[in-house]
Formats: structure tokens, sequence, C-alpha cells
């Protein structure tokens, strides 16, 4: 009874100390870990579509980074057709056209103090492809009332634009917003990017966000992005985007 007694008093302390490294570390080969990174970034100086059919991606929207491209399809619906795009840029005033990151309810808050001037896209291990990546984009129109047509009035509805006039900070713009459900593509850089024809004032940061869980945090590993390989050029447009041009070209509140 006296050695079992003593060999439990020299084992104790052993047993204590596993106990609360256990305990503060937890069991790392089975304990599921959550991490999330920035796993790959570029910055965005140009939007256009390709010079030539991509198949496809051949009405993609193509926004053009320094290290990357960005194929931008809408999610096919009763709402969204293929050539969505296509349909856009051929049919409105470009130079009133603006792309920048979806804005909630308060858009006006969030434009005069100029938030959310970069695309975050969200991947996860339920994302098979892993080039392809659910966003919501939103297409912003602004013009001052009285040089909007009544066609461009009706063109904008007929493409689902919702259109605001006589805002409280700004009451002589008409603000149009279109939001689409998009897949936007990692793809290899735009070749003549040093030919651009039309670039961004502002330039937009895109970044990738993943989020893995692991049973054992040593050995997780993140997904590996691979860019759809192709050779092709860009055909710009004078589409703007980044909240700092909405604010600018809405202009100081209360202003024409």
């Amino acid at each position: 009874m006296n050695i079992i007694k003593l060999n439990l008093m020299l084992f104790s302390p052993l047993l204590l100390t596993a106990c609360a490294t256990n305990a503060l570390f937890g069991n790392s080969e089975t304990e599921i870990t959550t991490k999330t990174k920035i796993a790959l970034q570029d910055q965005i100086i140009a939007i256009g579509h390709t010079s030539q059919p991509i198949q496809g991606y051949e009405n993609a929207l193509v926004l053009a980074g320094q290290t990357y491209s960005f194929f931008v399809q809408p999610n096919i619906d009763s709402n969204n057709s293929a050539d969505l795009f296509q349909k856009i840029f051929s049919q409105i005033d470009l130079k009133s056209l603006y792309l920048a990151p979806a804005l909630d309810n308060d858009a006006m808050t969030q434009i005069n103090t100029h938030q959310h001037n970069s695309i975050l896209l969200k991947v996860d291990e339920k994302l098979k492809n892993n080039r392809s990546v659910p966003y919501i984009t939103s297409l912003y129109f602004i013009k001052k009332t009285q040089l909007l047509t009544a066609k461009e009035t009706s063109t904008l509805k007929d493409l689902g634009f919702k259109c605001q006039t006589e805002l409280t900070d700004y009451p002589k713009q008409t603000f149009c917003i279109r939001t689409i459900h998009t897949q936007i593509t990692l793809a290899s850089k735009v070749q003549n990017l040093n030919q651009l024809q039309y670039k961004l004032k502002q330039p937009i940061d895109i970044q990738y966000q993943v989020t893995t869980t692991s049973r054992n945090y040593s050995r997780q590993a993140f997904k590996i992005f691979t860019p759809l390989t192709v050779a092709f050029d860009i055909v710009t447009s004078p589409i703007q985007g980044g909240i700092f041009i909405l604010a600018s070209m809405l202009g100081a509140p209360g202003s024409l």
C-alpha cells in the first residue's frame, strides 16, 4: 500500500502538468481549428471586355489587374441574361457609369465616408472550383437630373436599374443602382496592359479571403489559386470605379 501511495505521489505532478498543457493548448490532433487568410490580392486598374471572344467567357466583364485579370459573369436567371453586361455597356452613357463594391441601405453614408473601396471575395471549402467565386457586383449610374433624357430613364429601367432623384444630400442628381449576382473567375494578366486607352482614376483593391478548418493546425493548408491561362487583349471602357470616385462625382452634399 505504501508503495502504491508513493508512486501516485511521484507521478501526480506529471499528470497535473499534462492536464494543464492539454487544457491550455488543446489536442492538436483532434481539435478543429478555423483560420482566415488573405491568400491572393491584386489591384484593378481598368475595366472592359476581351478584344476577341473567349469560349465560355464571351460576354464577361473584364477587370484588369496588375498581376491577374478577373472575368465577371452574371448568374443567369429571369432578371439577368448571359449578355447583360454587353447590353448595359452598349445602351447607356458609360461616362456616367461606375463600378463599386455593393453598398447596403445606408449607401450615402458609405459614399460620403469613402467606405468599402475594395472587392473582397470570400472563399471556403464548399467551393469546388477555386477559380470562380460568387460576388454581388454593383453598377452605379450618376448624372445630373437636368441632363438625363426620357430615353435614358426608360433604358435604365429596362436594364434593371433602380433610380432615385431629389436625394436629401444631392437634390440635383439622379442616382441609379443595378445589383447583379455574379461569378468572378481568376485569369491570367491582360497582354496589352501597358497600352490601355482608359484606366481607373482610383484603382480598386481586390482580395481573396480564404477560410479553412482543420483538425491539425500545423497541417492546415490553404487553397492554391490557379488562374485560367489564356492570352488576350482588353478593350477598355471609360467606366470608372471605387467609392472615392462615386463621392467625387456626386460632389459635396447639397451641390449641383
